[in-house]
């Protein structure tokens, strides 16, 4: 059973004790990913964990679907995907908000920092499940960030079981 532990879509914020796959050479990134065909690189059944966050949105919903499938094949029987992503159902009640605009759309500071798509647990639960995923549960998410910090909480996140 592998052990090995994946943190995509860590950028500067790597979970401790996770290998850090991102799209940019950031400090703490082990495994730099710019194209599909750059995920081929990992084996089926070599992770015990894979955590996302702030990451599916970054892709249109057929990739997506495709990152959930391979994350689905990296994981061993039993092994855990834990996934954060804006949920809209949060965020329209926001919709006033002067920073409302970056929620929606990523703040756009360079090619990988768009959003391009949406997504609600509903949602998400439906990909996951499609991919084969059991034992699917909301989870809170950790009070990381600024906005969670105040009391805004515009991220969900689920647990995922292979």
């Amino acid at each position: 059973m592998s052990n090995k532990k994946y943190d995509f879509g860590c950028g500067l914020n790597k979970c401790k004790g996770f290998l850090g796959v991102d799209a940019k050479h950031l400090p703490g990134v082990d495994i730099v990913i710019k194209t599909k065909e750059d995920l081929l690189q990992f084996p089926d059944e070599c992770a015990s964990v894979i955590h996302s966050s702030h990451f599916i949105e970054h892709h249109i919903y057929q990739d997506a679907m495709g990152l959930f499938n391979l994350w689905y094949k990296m994981l061993v029987d039993g092994g855990s995907l834990i996934t954060y992503f804006p949920d809209m159902d949060k965020l329209t009640k926001f919709k006033h908000h002067p920073h409302f605009k970056n929620w929606i759309c990523g703040l756009q500071r360079d090619p990988y920092d768009y959003h391009i798509s949406w997504w609600n647990v509903y949602l998400v639960t439906i990909f996951l499940t499609e991919c084969g995923f059991k034992d699917i549960k909301e989870i809170s998410y950790p009070q990381l960030y600024h906005t969670a910090k105040r009391g805004i909480q515009l991220m969900s996140g689920l647990e995922a079981i292979k």
